[in-house]
């Protein structure tokens, strides 16, 4: 149902300083695997399904597994609108860790599908684009969604994820998608966007990441970071 059109998401130079942190993060993570990309997508890491007892994770302690994953991203209905849309949410937030509200935020100049990013505003007043990188999987979601909407869309589009007749997506809709999807794949009921996030976090811990990279891809400090330290711990000495 999709017409003819043109995605041209990429508006801005991209800091050189910030471009080689990034290459030297992958590098890093993936040192000699030309497979891999130099990607840090989260569908190749490794993960692990484990519940945190003595520490208050609220629900972050659900970790997903590769297959749980893949299973979850399987689902959604790739013949329909609606289903092309969830595909590229569910892989963006599997991917890049993206809290629910940043997802929401996004908009189309934040993406960059030359090299598979996400380019996130600082938080604070003269703080660096945060970057995060994504798989060639969420690359590929991306470009047949959007690809869609702008050719289906009436008027000019900022926000990457929209709701029915291209209105606000809101949060409570993002979870109940997270939730649906997950209990269709069988993972359970309860699962939330924070699982993918810490999944993701997780993730690059048992890749060998530094805490402090992560906390920079995460766009937290590192004492938030420390959560994921211990979840990653308890991962790998169950």
């Amino acid at each position: 149902c999709a017409m003819p059109a043109i995605i041209f998401l990429r508006i801005c130079a991209m800091p050189a300083i910030i471009f080689l942190s990034l290459c030297a993060i992958k590098a890093f993570i993936f040192p000699a695997s030309v497979s891999y990309r130099m990607s840090l997508s989260v569908n190749e890491c490794i993960y692990y399904s484990h519940n945190s007892e003595g520490v208050d994770m609220n629900k972050t302690e659900q970790l997903l597994t590769q297959e749980e994953i893949r299973r979850i991203l399987d689902l959604p209905d790739a013949g329909t609108c609606a289903g092309r849309r969830d595909r590229a949410l569910l892989s963006l937030l599997c991917d890049a860790g993206l809290k629910t509200q940043e997802l929401l935020d996004l908009r189309l100049e934040n993406l960059d599908l030359q090299i598979s990013c996400v380019l996130l505003p600082g938080q604070k007043s003269g703080e660096k684009v945060r970057m995060v990188p994504f798989g060639e999987r969420t690359r590929s979601a991306l470009v047949d969604y959007l690809y869609d909407i702008r050719g289906r869309a009436e008027g000019p589009l900022t926000r990457v994820f929209t709701g029915r007749n291209n209105g606000v997506l809101s949060r409570q809709a993002v979870w109940k998608l997270v939730r649906k999807y997950g209990k269709a794949a069988g993972v359970g009921e309860g699962l939330s966007p924070e699982n993918l996030r810490a999944s993701f976090a997780v993730g690059l811990l048992l890749k060998g990441a530094e805490p402090a990279s992560v906390s920079r891809m995460l766009g937290i400090g590192t004492a938030a970071v420390k959560k994921y330290v211990l979840l990653a711990k308890k991962a790998k000495n169950p």
